[in-house]
């Protein structure tokens, strides 16, 4: 058992620590304002926790934490204008696959509600901001290894893509190893819809406009059609040489999710980051909830998806023929998404395994299927709980495979 001493020492290193990585997000932040002043507000509140300020702005002195943190550690992040309930089903199932005191979830809070308006990069720096402080609610041994895995789902899936940049230099301090980095249904293209057809323009002007609606979306709205210059958040998040490329880089696995139709919000082809569709037969009786998955870039040997056939995404692209509009915008096999190659570029820069879901069940429930990955607001019969036990066994293999924390 740890000594107060230790506990203090450990404490005070920690607070150190969580200094350095506010000084470098504050070195990130210098061209955004708003950012810079968060994290220059995180600065004097680390400087009173150390005691830095003048007595007079310093608070009362607290004891360091006594509890340690537990070796395996997940944050899940949900999507726009909702709640961290969103993900009680996925937690609970992640809490039951370890051993007692072995597992924590954050169930981030921070960007609930309608706070999700105020875009990717506010969203991402109050996520860091909220997982630092969750770290600094615990005794944290650096001698002892931890594993942490996150997982958005829909915008959530780039709010966490945002905040990895601004975690690095406490998750190495810390020894916490990025195993897992996983989206469910997450727009990484953005939400731009290439038009077309009669039809299709009328789709592209509908969801651009509502986008545009400052007091529904906000700058997220702004963010996901791709607005910014030179570039977009999203396209500066997914540059070669940029920090948020190598800071995802640093997980062991990185997942995509996405529903291959039925999916109002967010095609495929965004939230697979691919431009073609495997084929996945359909599950019999169709009047029911069926559903099943074919994964791509997992290893033939993991024994969560033995079940589940395995397709080659690399030879399909390969032979793949690129499509165009009239208007030279490039889109995917379904004609729902505008293809940014510079976003694009980002599945091929590091390995991806992606899990394309076909989801069957009756029309009267198209809205539901967004959300059916997470199990969030599901009829009894939508067995979302199959999939998500699925899922959940796969991260928690992350952490507990041949190079895992046992």
């Amino acid at each position: 058992m740890a000594t107060p001493d230790g506990r203090t020492a450990r404490h005070w290193r920690h607070l150190q620590a969580q200094r350095r990585q506010a000084e470098s997000n504050c070195s990130i932040a210098q061209d955004t304002p708003t950012i810079l002043t968060m994290w220059a507000e995180r600065l004097r509140h680390l400087d009173a926790l150390q005691g830095i300020l003048p007595e007079s702005q310093q608070p009362s002195s607290e004891a360091p934490p006594k509890e340690s943190l537990q070796p395996n550690i997940y944050v899940l992040v949900h999507g726009n204008n909702s709640t961290p309930a969103d993900f009680d089903k996925l937690a609970r199932c992640l809490y039951r696959s370890h051993a007692p005191d072995e597992c924590v979830v954050l169930q981030s809070a921070g960007n609930k509600g309608y706070l999700t308006r105020r875009g990717i990069a506010v969203c991402g720096t109050v996520l860091a901001i909220e997982v630092l402080d969750f770290l600094l609610r615990y005794d944290v041994d650096p001698t002892q290894p931890r594993q942490l895995s996150i997982v958005g789902h829909s915008f959530g899936g780039l709010i966490a893509r945002y905040s990895l940049v601004l975690l690095q230099h406490i998750l190495s301090a810390l020894c916490i190893t990025p195993v897992s980095f996983a989206t469910l249904c997450t727009p990484h293209l953005g939400s731009r819809r290439p038009g077309g057809g009669m039809w299709k323009r009328v789709v592209q002007q509908v969801v651009h406009g509502v986008l545009s609606i400052d007091t529904l979306y906000g700058q997220t709205g702004r963010d996901l059609l791709l607005e910014g210059e030179p570039y977009s958040v999203l396209e500066r998040m997914s540059h070669p040489d940029s920090l948020f490329v190598v800071a995802l880089k640093r997980f062991r696995h990185r997942t995509l999710v996405g529903l291959i139709h039925g999916d109002h919000l967010v095609p495929h082809a965004s939230s697979c980051l691919t431009t073609v569709v495997p084929e996945v037969p359909r599950v019999e009786p169709a009047q029911s909830w069926q559903w099943t998955l074919v994964h791509s870039g997992i290893d033939k040997g993991d024994a969560t998806l033995g079940g589940f056939a395995q397709v080659n995404l690399v030879e399909m692209e390969a032979s793949s023929t690129r499509q165009f509009t009239a208007d030279c915008v490039e889109f995917d096999v379904h004609q729902r998404a505008a293809i940014n190659r510079r976003l694009l570029s980002v599945s091929h820069l590091m390995t991806w395994r992606r899990l394309h879901v076909r989801l069957d069940c009756s029309k009267v429930h198209w809205k539901k299927a967004h959300d059916w990955p997470i199990g969030r607001n599901q009829p009894p019969d939508s067995r979302s709980l199959e999939f998500l036990q699925v899922f959940a066994s796969m991260l928690v293999r992350d952490h507990l495979g041949p190079t895992g924390i046992n």
